[in-house]
């Protein structure tokens, strides 16, 4: 059975407890597109779990019955495909770097999918960037001392190979995220990944006892472990906390002989976050996309 039938029921999704439909467009007794559309009762709607064959045709009518729902329902604009969840870790639709292994929590889609939902009347509101990081050749000296003077200049202390909890992580988490998440959603999200995460390449950074930073690292279905995220709070960011992770997570790299990572995906306005990627040697491996449209 697919593994998101807990994610579709109501009963253990906050999300779906708001109004919500399951769209189709059928011809022929066989579905061509669907889509689910919701709202969060803010004026804002939303739609997921977009899958559609090559037919224009099909997905306008389909997308022009979702606008109809979301008028009735309120909303001013739909913005999406978002992860039908509360902390939607998804990336959108995938645009470039078809040849690329998918890899954890990137979607996957036929190479079309952006032109049809610009056919219907989307535009592209949000690009995010997946990166891998070649490990070898970088250099770790740099790293050691710019780690060192950011410690030292910022009174930075870290932690790496936690045994995670998710209490533990949930607490790290929602206190890093800096109010983007409750800590109900924090505890849900930690029980969903705590399981995947690897140990030593998880490192969080500390500033008077408070945690200001984290790297998790998940496995991958490849050799290579994927960076699922990087947080680092609001008012420390520019000082240094990336720095100092990426440092904790090259040493342990290098205990284990990693020679290469998947890295999260980044949005492409989060220009320190782009920065500090490619100067650790990272390249766009993909593009996602996140689409808007006004009602």
């Amino acid at each position: 059975m697919w593994g998101g039938q807990k994610m579709l029921n109501p009963m253990s999704n906050v999300l779906l407890r708001y109004p919500h439909a399951m769209l189709f467009a059928i011809e022929n007794n066989r579905i061509l597109a669907r889509v689910l559309t919701g709202t969060r009762g803010d004026g804002q709607g939303y739609f997921a779990l977009f899958d559609a064959e090559d037919r224009s045709d099909a997905v306008r009518k389909l997308m022009d019955e979702a606008v109809r729902w979301q008028k009735k329902h309120g909303s001013k604009e739909i913005i999406g495909p978002i992860a039908p969840i509360i902390a939607d870790l998804g990336g959108g639709v995938l645009t470039d770097g078809f040849g690329t292994t998918a890899a954890f929590n990137d979607s996957y889609n036929a190479d079309y999918y952006d032109r049809l939902l610009k056919d219907s009347g989307f535009v592209r509101n949000e690009e995010w960037l997946s990166y891998r990081i070649n490990l070898i050749g970088l250099d770790r000296g740099k790293y050691r001392k710019t780690a060192e003077w950011c410690c030292e200049r910022f009174d930075y202390s870290t932690a790496d190979g936690l045994d995670f909890s998710s209490r533990e992580l949930a607490e790290i988490m929602y206190c890093v995220m800096d109010g983007d998440i409750n800590m109900e959603q924090a505890d849900r999200l930690a029980r969903k990944i705590g399981r995947f995460l690897t140990g030593g390449l998880c490192p969080v950074v500390y500033a008077a006892d408070e945690p200001v930073g984290m790297l998790l690292t998940v496995r991958n279905r490849q050799e290579r472990p994927r960076v699922a995220t990087l947080w680092v709070r609001e008012k420390w960011r520019r000082k240094g906390v990336t720095s100092v992770l990426f440092g904790e997570f090259l040493r342990e790299a290098d205990r284990l002989g990693l020679s290469e990572i998947d890295g999260s995906t980044i949005g492409s306005d989060n220009l320190p976050s782009i920065l500090g990627a490619e100067r650790a040697g990272g390249r766009v491996v993909q593009r996602f996309s996140r689409y808007r449209m006004q009602i």
